[in-house]
């Protein structure tokens, strides 16, 4: 079984301030989306989409090299629904779902997206990772949820949509990269030493 993973790239991450910070570099020095795509790409379950909107050319630039394929949401504006639309509607119609990943969340490993696709059950088609109980991301949804995700508005992602506790299955994952984004100046101080 194959599916897309969606790399959610369009915000104008406003709490971070003037800069973007899918473009800022990691410890590394390779940038935090770079990275996010480089392991989407390594983990070898499907075509992985980069959904681009604000300073879409610099983020597209980011895959640059990679097996990666650009998917514009030209109503980015919004909010992260329309990130998703835009997404959803670019899935091939081989997969039999989405892992939904945030491009602010680097230390995400492609370990944890292979979890995700292996325990891929239906009718447990929503499959989360969870790091010492709490819920994380990313988090993959069966292809029967994609009318529903469509149908988002707002800057809301598919969070409501995890209430359907007989189609969820939660997968207990060894690393919290799951839990870490990157949000605020704060945040991305924190992470520099990982």
């Amino acid at each position: 079984m194959r599916f897309a993973v969606l790399v959610l790239a369009a915000g104008a991450s406003r709490r971070m301030g003037a800069q973007n910070k899918l473009l800022l570099a990691l410890a590394s020095g390779q940038s935090i989306l770079r990275t996010v795509l480089e392991r989407a790409v390594a983990a070898q379950i499907g075509p992985v989409l980069l959904v681009t909107g604000h300073e879409a050319a610099r983020v597209a630039g980011e895959a640059e090299g990679l097996a990666v394929q650009c998917v514009h949401a030209a109503e980015h504006e919004e909010g992260m629904a329309a990130s998703l639309r835009a997404g959803i509607a670019a899935v091939p119609e081989d997969c039999a779902g989405a892992v939904v990943c945030l491009g602010d969340m680097p230390f995400v490993s492609s370990a944890v997206l292979r979890e995700l696709a292996g325990a891929f059950a239906p009718p447990f088609d929503i499959v989360q990772p969870v790091f010492e109980g709490r819920p994380g991301n990313p988090v993959l949804w069966g292809r029967a949820h994609f009318g529903a995700m469509m149908g988002l508005q707002g800057d809301q992602g598919a969070k409501r949509l995890l209430a359907q506790p007989k189609r969820l299955q939660r997968i207990t994952v060894t690393a919290p990269g799951v839990l870490q984004d990157v949000d605020t100046p704060e945040a991305y101080a924190a992470i520099l030493g990982q």
